[in-house]
C-alpha cells in the first residue's frame, strides 16, 4: 500500500481513530451535541502520530474515511437514529455542512503530514 503514502501502522491508525471518532460522535449526538469534527481530528490525529513521512494523498484517504464514518455514526445516535447512509443529504443544513467540512479539514491538515521531525515527502511511484 506504499503507493497510496500509507505505512500498515498508519493505515490501523487512521482506521481506529475513525471508529473511535464515529463511537464518540455518536455518543455526543445522543447528548444533543452535533459535532462531526471529532471523528476528522481522532482519525487525522492517529495517522499524523503513525506515519512515517508526509502524502497529501494520504490526507485525501483519510478525509474521506472521517466523512463516511460521521455519515454512518450519525444514524445510531440522536435525532438522525434510523436515518441510513443513503438518506444521509436529507440531514444536511448549512449548519450541519459547514461542521462536516471543518471534520475534512481538520482530518486532511492532520494527515497529510508527520509528527516524526524531518519526515519526507513521498513521491508518486515510492
Amino acid at each position: 500500500m506504499n503507493w497510496l503514502g500509507w505505512s500498515t501502522r498508519a493505515m490501523i491508525g487512521a482506521l481506529v481513530g475513525a471508529i473511535l471518532g464515529g463511537f464518540a460522535y455518536a455518543w455526543l449526538l445522543a447528548r444533543g451535541w452535533d459535532a462531526p469534527y471529532v471523528v476528522g481530528a481522532l482519525a487525522g490525529l492517529a495517522a499524523f502520530v503513525l506515519s512515517p513521512d508526509k502524502s497529501g494523498l494520504r490526507g485525501l484517504i483519510v478525509m474521506t474515511l472521517a466523512l463516511w464514518t460521521g455519515a454512518i455514526a450519525q444514524g445510531f445516535a440522536g435525532p438522525f437514529r434510523g436515518v441510513g447512509v443513503l438518506a444521509f443529504h436529507h440531514t444536511l443544513t448549512p449548519a450541519r455542512v459547514a461542521l462536516y467540512l471543518v471534520s475534512a479539514a481538520v482530518a486532511f491538515a492532520l494527515a497529510r503530514t508527520s509528527i516524526r521531525r524531518g519526515a519526507g515527502k513521498r513521491a508518486a511511484g515510492a
